[in-house]
């Protein structure tokens, strides 16, 4: 009889036990898929993965999350807008670098040349850079008087020394010092910068030469010479010639004002306007025992374009 008992107790013990190990094992999910899930945790840009048998349901962790954190195909954590996160070999470490389109090259726009120092660099740094000149230049007599005449009567002066959108060959740039502007004023558009100087008077002799004061183009002494030939030649019908006496010349240059245009962003010279008055004035002599006082005011615009 003790024995029967016995084998009742170790039964009812060995049952107990049994449902206690029934209850500490696996579990199955609330949607009594039965199945083992595999997931993976996104740790400083490393996943995790767990153990596990069975392939992983439709949005589990083991996919790309979109929400907050998203990673391309390339395994590159993109966080803040315009910047990316790479994975290094190191779990958990990463590398920013900036993904925002960078600034088109050129579209920065260059310092606004607004005094007489950054008008005149800009110039002068553009002017290395010019390839070819197109330029025009027209005059127009004011006054001429020689040895007591009014030239401006007699016939055929003032259409020689007249000129119209003429031709200006071999013409050449010249560094602009700060000091021959008297004032700047800048106007801009999208990509233009236009800059108005106010140029200096310049007062010299046959010494005088283009590019002097900042004037790229006016009547010099060889081209004065020219001129005076010119209009003695048509006074005289060709019966004698007319000079300047070389020591005795006097060039004025006067209400000068230049305008010039540059690309804002490269500052390349595209064009330039020049405008100004002059007067050349000295002795002058005709059939060599002749002389007397010579003065011919005219003022004259020069436009030119640069490539």
């Amino acid at each position: 009889m003790k024995k029967r008992v016995n084998r009742i107790a170790a039964f009812l013990l060995s049952v107990i036990l049994l449902a206690l190990l029934c209850a500490c094992g696996p579990q199955t999910d609330e949607a009594g898929q039965g199945e083992t899930e595999t997931t993976s945790a996104v740790s400083g840009g490393t996943a995790a993965p767990t153990t596990g048998t069975q392939p992983a349901a439709a949005g589990s962790a083991n996919e790309t999350e979109t929400q907050e954190t998203a990673v391309d195909e390339t395994g590159t954590q993109k966080t803040n807008p315009g910047e990316t996160q790479t994975q290094k070999a190191n779990p958990g470490e990463t590398t920013t670098q900036k993904t925002g389109a960078p600034e088109p090259a050129g579209k920065t726009p260059l310092p606004r040349p607004e005094t007489k120092e950054l008008a005149a660099q800009m110039f002068n740094n553009a002017i290395g850079k010019v390839t070819k000149i197109d330029g025009t230049y027209s005059r127009t007599m004011d006054s001429a008087h020689g040895v007591g005449f009014d030239l401006m009567s007699s016939f055929g002066v003032q259409e020689e020394f007249d000129l119209k959108d003429a031709k200006l060959p071999d013409l050449k740039l010249h560094p602009i010092n700060p000091a021959d502007l008297e004032s700047v004023a800048l106007r801009e558009t999208e990509t233009e910068y236009i800059v108005k100087g106010k140029l200096k008077d310049l007062t010299g002799d046959v010494s005088v030469k283009h590019g002097d004061g900042g004037y790229m183009y006016f009547i010099d002494f060889t081209e004065a010479q020219e001129l005076v030939a010119k209009i003695g030649d048509k006074l005289s019908g060709g019966t004698f010639e007319v000079k300047f006496k070389e020591k005795t010349m006097v060039m004025n240059i006067t209400n000068g004002e230049l305008e010039v245009v540059f690309d804002k962003y490269t500052g390349r010279l595209k064009s330039a306007t020049l405008s100004f008055s002059e007067r050349m004035s000295g002795k002058a002599t005709a059939l060599v025992i002749f002389s007397g006082s010579c003065e011919v005011i005219g003022h004259g615009k020069g436009e030119f374009v640069f490539e």
